[in-house]
């Protein structure tokens, strides 16, 4: 089977695909598997709104994968990038916002907020 026959077969469709198998991103811009260059319009879906495979993205990624991909934001432990970003996001941000909780999409947001009572 093909990438779009085992998509179709296996996968969860939520919206119209395009028949396009994309297969790789530099900055704005992604490329099919036939080569052919478009503008990446979903950029900002995620962190992608930061470009594909920007080599200072690519560079921390990979110095991190090398010590540690994921430590919990559950709170059963600390972590040092975890603190360090925190204290660097504390510095830019006004005085009345001194609280931070990283995570991953608008849904975990609007259930924290819930959850803390704000």
């Amino acid at each position: 089977m093909n990438v779009m026959e085992i998509e179709d077969k296996y996968g969860i469709q939520f919206c119209d695909r395009q028949l396009l198998v994309i297969e790789k991103g530099r900055g704005s811009f992604v490329w099919d598997e036939k080569g052919a260059r478009y503008l990446d319009f979903t950029s900002g879906w995620g962190a992608t709104c930061l470009g594909h495979a920007h080599p200072v993205i690519t560079k921390a990624l990979h110095k991190q994968a090398k010590k540690l991909i994921q430590n919990s934001n559950s709170g059963f432990t600390y972590s040092p990038a975890r603190a360090k970003l925190l204290n660097q996001l504390r510095q830019l941000l006004p005085g009345n916002l001194n609280r931070m909780f990283f995570v991953n999409s608008g849904a975990e947001a609007q259930r924290c907020s819930d959850k803390a009572g704000a």
